[in-house]
């Protein structure tokens, strides 16, 4: 079996209760943080700003590091590992009243209510339950206290 390690950068949009999604067409059944890859040599917070720009075709305000959330899955014999460095980012009129148009045809957006996170299978798992609790206190050691607990 083979390995691979990849570096993300995502971007935390919130509004009115709900929060910005990503879904992939070819596998509907999840959502995620926007965002993507890190290039080699590229730092994180370049990085996510070039991935919302093509995504959304926009420039965003990217915040406060959040924190870093790690996911791993299998795919056709090889085990990937995700490290996803999430920021906080306020785009202009990015408002949960109006979903952005995606850029790209393989992706779409939505906005999902904190309660409804784990219904929208987002991943990493965990986010289900630290978005709501970062959006509440919006505190990075609060939030890192809930994460390790």
């Amino acid at each position: 079996m083979s390995e691979q390690i990849i570096l993300r950068a995502r971007a935390l949009i919130v509004d009115n209760g709900h929060v910005l999604l990503t879904r992939a067409h070819k596998q509907p059944s999840y959502t995620y943080l926007l965002g993507g890859k890190v290039e080699y040599g590229e730092p994180i917070m370049t990085a996510l700003a070039r991935e919302l720009g093509e995504e959304m075709g926009i420039h965003a305000h990217i915040g406060k590091f959040i924190g870093c959330m790690e996911h791993s899955w299998n795919v056709d014999s090889q085990l990937v590992h995700e490290i996803n460095f999430i920021f906080h980012v306020i785009g202009d009129n990015l408002t949960s009243q109006q979903t952005p148009q995606s850029q790209e045809e393989h992706i779409s957006f939505e906005w999902v209510a904190f309660d409804q996170l784990k219904e929208a299978n987002i991943l990493p798992k965990t986010l289900a339950t630290y978005v709501p609790v970062w959006a509440e206190h919006k505190d990075y050691d609060y939030f890192m206290s809930k994460m390790k607990a």
